[in-house]
């Protein structure tokens, strides 16, 4: 009897430091490191997000057997600013969460769990915003421009304005951002 067999194991660890702790094989580790792929998180890929968003839509309405096309820009802008440290599998679970709570078509603010509603403060047009207490730098800043851009109906010319920065500054940063 013969047999092909190929092996995929993913880890979230440094293999070649748990071989030097002592920890994972290193003959198992030659067997296994043939070629390694790596994967930045989630949140370092948000632009990502829309496309999961649709699959696991798609997937789950499906399974599901209910007629869920689509989400709310705003509940999409609350995906977006979250960090997702289960990553890509704790966005699937939340969208199967939303599809199986949803009463309509479209998936809402309503349908979100509610740490992922707390993000929606954030993108309230109003004269202020609430941030976490330990919020980056970083996340202020990104608050910031993904409200202005909401308060001005994604006009990048009126946001830059609004933010007091140039048009180009504004574009970088949606893109380091991920926003673009």
């Amino acid at each position: 009897m013969q047999a092909d067999v190929r092996v995929v194991a993913a880890t979230n660890k440094d293999l070649m430091q748990e071989v030097e702790a002592g920890r994972f094989r290193l003959d198992l580790y030659y067997r296994l490191n043939v070629i390694a792929v790596q994967l930045p998180p989630l949140r370092e890929r948000r632009e990502d997000i829309p496309l999961l968003v649709a699959h696991f839509l798609r997937k789950y309405s499906e399974q599901n057997d209910k007629d869920v096309t689509g989400i709310q820009q705003q509940a999409l802008q609350c995906l977006q600013v979250y960090d997702w440290p289960g990553n890509v599998r704790e966005l699937e679970n939340v969208i199967e969460r939303a599809v199986v709570l949803a009463k309509g078509q479209t998936i809402g603010i309503p349908e979100l769990p509610d740490h992922l509603k707390e993000k929606e403060a954030m993108l309230t047009p109003n004269d202020h915003f609430v941030l976490p207490v330990a919020a980056t730098l970083a996340d202020i800043e990104r608050t910031a421009i993904l409200q202005a851009l909401h308060s001005n109906a994604g006009n990048r010319q009126a946001t830059a304005r609004v933010l007091k920065i140039g048009v180009a500054t504004l574009y970088r940063k949606l893109k380091a951002y991920h926003l673009a």
